[in-house]
C-alpha cells in the first residue's frame, strides 16, 4: 500500500507507487492535465509522456525535475514510494 504523502490542501494527497509512469500519471491526472499539455509545459512531445507513464521510457533526472516542477510539486514527491 503505498504511504500518504503529508500535503497542503488541494495537492495531490498519495501517489500510487511502484513505478515512476504511475506516479507521472496520477500527478497529471490530478492536475487535471492532458499528455499534451504536460509535454508542452515541460518542453516534451505528448509521445515522450506516454511512453514515460507507460514504462516503455525511462527519464533523466533533469526531466524527472521539470515533469515535477510542472506539476507543482517536489522531483521526492514524483519519485516517491519507487
Amino acid at each position: 500500500m503505498p504511504r500518504a504523502l503529508q500535503s497542503p490542501p488541494g495537492r495531490l494527497a498519495a501517489l500510487p507507487g511502484g513505478t515512476f509512469g504511475a506516479n507521472l500519471a496520477a500527478a497529471r491526472e490530478h492536475a487535471g492535465l492532458s499528455r499534451e499539455e504536460l509535454g508542452s509545459r515541460a518542453g516534451l512531445n505528448a509521445a515522450t509522456i506516454y511512453r514515460l507513464e507507460g514504462g516503455d521510457r525511462q527519464p533523466r533526472l533533469p526531466t524527472i525535475i521539470v515533469l515535477a516542477e510542472v506539476l507543482g510539486m517536489t522531483a521526492s514527491d514524483l519519485i516517491r514510494n519507487l
